[in-house]
């Protein structure tokens, strides 16, 4: 494996708590940025498109573009403007079933994270469907559940996550706006 990739595993499964995966924590993310950001900006250059070879490889992709682009450009349109990378791996290694080489279900839950974070209904369900046939028997993931059956009735009623709007300078319909104002519009 790719010293790079075994670095962002390690950090992500082994040193990091759970808890702090989906936390909004400055410190958290100063850590990233500190540790990644150089691997970030080697990864959106292109430098590491051989990961798709591996799965264990284009995991590390998928987390250090899909999960710490938003932890290294928290509040920024930066957060999401590489989500089409991520997407692209995980797509490509759901061809090669890679999700089922993974070791565990919380690799397996991260590497399908970048369907969820997609603005493509098409991509929601898919993740709704992988999530059901993959962590059915998993009580740990009742909650993850819900949160994406949440992220794809977004989708479904408004074509895009309108807690974005603001960050990605997009105009907010009324609907829009009186959505943000109800629990689980924010993510």
């Amino acid at each position: 494996m790719h010293k790079y990739a075994s670095e962002i595993l390690e950090f992500w499964f082994k040193k990091s708590k759970p808890i702090q995966w989906f936390d909004k924590n400055i410190k958290y993310d100063n850590l990233i940025k500190k540790n990644f950001l150089k691997q970030h900006k080697m990864a959106i250059n292109g430098d590491f498109e051989n990961w798709k070879n591996y799965a264990e490889e284009s995991l590390a992709l998928i987390i250090l573009i899909d999960q710490f682009s938003r932890n290294i450009f928290r509040g920024n349109s930066k957060s999401f403007e590489f989500d089409y990378i991520s997407l692209d791996f995980c797509k490509v290694g759901l061809e090669k079933s890679y999700h089922k080489e993974l070791a565990n279900n919380d690799q397996k839950l991260f590497f399908i994270l970048p369907l969820i974070h997609s603005e493509n209904v098409n991509d929601q369900k898919l993740a709704i469907e992988l999530l059901n046939t993959n962590f059915i028997n998993d009580s740990k993931f009742s909650d993850i559940k819900f949160f994406f059956q949440r992220h794809y009735e977004i989708i479904e009623k408004f074509g895009r996550f309108p807690h974005r709007n603001q960050i990605l300078n997009r105009v907010s319909s009324q609907e829009e706006i009186d959505f943000l104002k109800t629990p689980y519009s924010s993510f």
